[in-house]
């Protein structure tokens, strides 16, 4: 587990009066949450917000405005309104837990140890999910079997799932007490993230979800940041040129061009077999979708002469390409099998291409080679659905071209830097365009 998968989940505990809570952030920028446990903050020992103190890992304070209980009397839940906390990445585990899994709290115990770190740092234990219960609630193994007083202060913690594969911290739930205080087994309880979600519909507040589904401002900081260069500006007038067409076709502003609205009006067209649209909530491949369509700009205003978007023009993007989202940052090599395999091409033109928008490793070239096609042999073995054998060799015998995104624009962009480094944007606006559209589009077109 790397260190920097346990900074994130530090970053977003804090200290909630005499126990502890997570930072996460809902879809706006007026306000965040706080998810803690409601005996944390009951109204008897708190009956006015300005009397709880939340302090984060760096000791600064953080105002309540508003505070939420879950409706049912013996759920243990409640949310915090505060004051808008910036730079909040913390997304939240959407799949179903399953027994064996690992997980780690980090929360602010009563009694700390001299080991456990500065006053204002978050603490931690290791656990393993050990069993579900009715209502959502979760029971974990800890695998430290620390006892009741090592527990106090944890209350209303975040449950956090840290994978290293998919360089994610994800939340899990809340603790909010020992499964038995008189038992010495040292098993926490607390609730999955899901129970929350009831205290927002009753309360009629804003969903948790990324800011950056709102625009795709939040992604023009990252375009073609995975690129490779021996010159950090070697390929400045490319990204110039992108910040033109957003700029000037109003994209940031578009209540239609926007990852959600995406989602909600083609989510159907993105999801690959096995995908929830959770999944496509994944920030890397909203980055590199932002590069896919600045590219269709370039090629499409040579066609149309239009710079506009709308939602007609994402209809046709979508019928001439069927866009994956890679979530899970695999290696080229397992891409095929995960997202192509068993996946419904039926609505696919035959002239349609394939994109795979992927921050897993590159292949040695941008159109996936038909060996991969092979890969894994076992894929069908064990499934007693046939309609998915039969999908999985007919994909196999599919004839459009399947590209990896990162690995096109290394063959355009990166292998090309000497070109571009020369250019810039006042001087060369229809040169970087011509450049730029004939490397994607000689091999978009020949493979």
């Amino acid at each position: 587990m790397t260190e920097a998968l346990r900074k994130i989940a530090k970053q977003h505990a804090v200290k909630v009066a005499e126990g502890s809570g997570v930072l996460i952030q809902p879809a706006t920028e007026d306000y965040s949450y706080i998810l803690t446990a409601k005996h944390v903050v009951k109204e008897t020992d708190f009956p006015e917000l300005s009397s709880i103190s939340v302090l984060d890992n760096s000791g600064n304070s953080i105002t309540v405005q508003e505070r939420y209980f879950h409706q049912e009397e013996d759920c243990d839940l409640a949310i915090l309104k505060v004051e808008f906390q910036r730079g909040l990445e913390l997304g939240y585990f959407y799949n179903e837990p399953t027994n064996g899994m690992p997980a780690s709290i980090y929360g602010y115990p009563r009694i700390r140890e001299p080991e456990q770190g500065a006053l204002n740092e978050p603490s931690t234990y290791e656990l393993i999910l050990h069993d579900i219960r009715e209502n959502e609630v979760l029971e974990f193994r800890n695998e430290s079997q620390a006892i009741f007083e090592d527990i106090e202060g944890y209350s209303g913690c975040g449950i956090f799932y840290l994978s290293d594969k998919k360089n994610k911290v994800e939340l899990v739930g809340i603790e909010c007490r020992m499964a038995a205080v008189s038992s010495n087994d040292g098993h926490i309880c607390g609730y999955k993230f899901n129970k929350f979600k009831e205290i927002l519909q009753s309360h009629n507040l804003a969903e948790i979800k990324p800011p950056y589904l709102k625009s795709f401002k939040y992604h023009e900081a990252n375009l073609f940041n995975s690129v490779e260069l021996f010159n950090d500006d070697g390929i400045k007038c490319v990204k110039e040129l992108a910040k033109y067409y957003f700029r000037k076709s109003q994209i940031y502003e578009s209540s239609q061009i926007n990852p959600e609205s995406i989602i909600e009006n083609f989510g159907f067209i993105l999801l690959a077999y096995k995908q929830k649209n959770e999944d496509l909530f994944d920030n890397d491949s909203w980055s590199s979708f932002l590069e896919f369509l600045f590219i269709q700009f370039v090629i499409h205003f040579e066609k149309t002469g239009s710079e506009f978007v709308h939602e007609e023009f994402l209809a046709n993007l979508f019928s001439d390409y069927r866009v994956i989202f890679d979530h899970e940052k695999l290696s080229y090599k397992h891409l095929w099998g995960r997202y192509i395999a068993h996946t419904s091409f039926e609505e696919l033109k035959e002239a349609a291409k394939i994109i795979i928008l992927s921050k897993g490793s590159k292949p040695p070239i941008a159109r996936m080679p038909e060996n991969l096609k092979k890969s894994p042999k076992n894929i069908t073995e064990g499934s007693d659905n046939y309609n998915l054998i039969d999908r999985a060799i007919k994909n196999k015998a599919m004839n459009n071209p399947i590209f990896h995104w990162d690995a096109l624009n290394e063959a355009c962009i990166e292998c090309n830097e000497e070109q571009f480094e020369s250019l810039n944007l006042n001087d060369h606006k229809d040169q970087i365009e011509e450049l730029v559209r004939n490397k994607y589009t000689k091999i978009l077109d020949e493979g």
